[in-house]
């Protein structure tokens, strides 16, 4: 839940060793699914770090999120050929009613800077990660039952 702030939103990304600067940013790819408190979401890819390659703000039917109890997930998963697939849900009440509100799928094309850390230009991110991380900059929320596990893409 949103308490105060001005901060945008909540990220969780993924998909990434070490989001840093070590090994000149190689180590901080990810994929960042955002859902912001204005009712927006977005969709980032980001092949070395601080480089992220955005795709279109998608606005929610829902309007702001920053008066009550709100869930999100973010869904990663591989297809065949060596794509990736990538959703963002929304329960905008808490009460078990999940909508898709933003999805890309990667099949490459996205991305220039995957050269830098000797992949393509446009390196799909299809590996697993040590680290999944929920980020919020300067805004106070709190959260529960937060939790990231595997799962079997469809």
């Amino acid at each position: 839940m949103y308490k105060e702030g001005e901060g945008p939103g909540i990220t969780h990304y993924a998909r990434s060793e070490d989001h840093s600067l070590i090994n000149n940013g190689c180590g901080g790819s990810s994929y960042k699914l955002k859902i912001h408190f204005d009712g927006t979401s977005s969709i980032s890819k980001e092949q070395v770090h601080p480089k992220p390659w955005k795709i279109s703000i998608n606005k929610s039917p829902y309007g702001k999120l920053d008066k009550d109890w709100f869930r999100f997930k973010s869904v990663m998963y591989n297809l065949p050929y060596g794509t990736v697939k990538l959703e963002l849900w929304l329960d905008p009440f808490a009460n078990n009613t999940w909508t898709k509100i933003a999805e890309y799928h990667d099949k490459g094309g996205w991305g220039k800077d995957g050269t830098k850390c000797e992949g393509k230009e446009d390196n799909i991110i299809a590996w697993g990660s040590p680290d999944a991380t929920f980020r919020w900059d300067d805004a106070l929320v709190y959260f529960k039952n937060l939790s990231v596990r595997e799962i079997q893409p469809p």
